[in-house]
């Protein structure tokens, strides 16, 4: 990948809003790396990310917790820099709108007709 920033983007998740605001906000806050999160009604039930006390940094992720820390799941959406691979600093991005992870077929066929629809009828 050289010098180039990328997007690691996980197959089985929708975004309403896109993906557009991820990169720029590594621009903006000059990060190494920015992890997408939503809060979620079931935080037990994904990976979950620990924030600092600031909410400016991404201190761990913990999948499936029993005893979450928060409610922001990590959503598999992330943009890098090149120096990801050696020393980074990641922070995270809650997306607004709404999320959906299509992992499973019945949650694909879940999201098929709201998001035909323009996705206002598809809530977490």
């Amino acid at each position: 990948m050289g010098k180039d920033p990328f997007v690691m983007y996980l197959g089985d998740n929708l975004l309403k809003n896109g993906i557009r605001a991820i990169p720029k906000m590594m621009v903006d806050k000059k990060a190494d790396c920015v992890i997408s999160l939503m809060p979620v009604a079931e935080p037990q039930r994904y990976g979950i990310a620990e924030l600092s006390e600031d909410g400016k940094k991404v201190l761990r992720c913990v999948e499936k917790p029993n005893k979450p820390k928060s409610n922001l799941a990590v959503i598999g959406v992330y943009a890098f820099n090149h120096t990801f691979f050696e020393e980074f600093k990641v922070v995270p991005h809650n997306v607004q709108g709404w999320w959906k992870d299509t992992g499973k077929s019945e949650c694909v066929l879940g999201v098929n007709n709201p998001t035909l629809d323009g996705g206002r009828d598809l809530r977490q």
